[in-house]
């Protein structure tokens, strides 16, 4: 299903990314050993391995990550509505928050102007029945967004296709999603 966002609000929200020191991680990067604080205590670090490679407990939390090593990005979500956020964490990104910026709505699913059931209906349809968080490094998101533009693109159970101006497929995992979903580029 498709999904269609304003190029340059996602470039804006890109922008704060890039140059914020520290970014928000999503869910699923909690669990990325490569982000967690080279001085983690030795016994966390081992019992949080443990944890992954059994599917058990204790999970690594926040205060386990060095969130300046969270690669830029935005998160697309769906909740209420169908949105892109950027996981920047910097004083830019709160003075976007108070002037509303801060998420930048599918136009198909826009809380802002369309009724709730609405909304909830083409969340369901084009993200699926669960929230969630999908994360998209900038670089995967900048090879289609054009200034001036819309950028749509395409939710399927497995996959999350993205716009981008070459001419070829090139796939990635979306764990945030489900293991083995894929986000691939469409290239013109």
């Amino acid at each position: 299903m498709r999904a269609t966002f304003d190029a340059d609000h996602l470039l804006e929200l890109l922008a704060l990314s890039e140059t914020a020191r520290t970014r928000r991680p999503t869910y699923a990067q909690l669990f990325d050993p490569t982000l967690w604080r080279a001085d983690m205590e030795a016994a966390g670090r081992a019992a949080a391995m443990e944890g992954l490679r059994t599917d058990g407990f204790p999970n690594p939390t926040i205060d386990d990550l060095d969130c300046t090593r969270i690669p830029p990005g935005l998160m697309l979500a769906g909740d209420e509505g169908i949105y892109f956020m950027t996981n920047a964490v910097s004083p830019e990104m709160e003075a976007l928050r108070a002037r509303g910026r801060h998420v930048a709505y599918a136009r198909e699913a826009d809380p802002t102007w369309m009724p709730c059931k609405d909304v909830r209906h083409a969340q369901h349809t084009i993200f699926g029945r669960e929230d969630g968080v999908e994360f998209l490094g900038a670089e995967q998101l900048q090879r289609g967004l054009v200034p001036g533009s819309l950028y749509e693109i395409h939710i399927t159970a497995k996959a999350i296709v993205l716009p981008s101006l070459k001419g070829a497929f090139k796939g990635a995992l979306c764990p945030d999603r489900h293991p083995g979903t894929a986000i691939r580029d469409t290239r013109r």
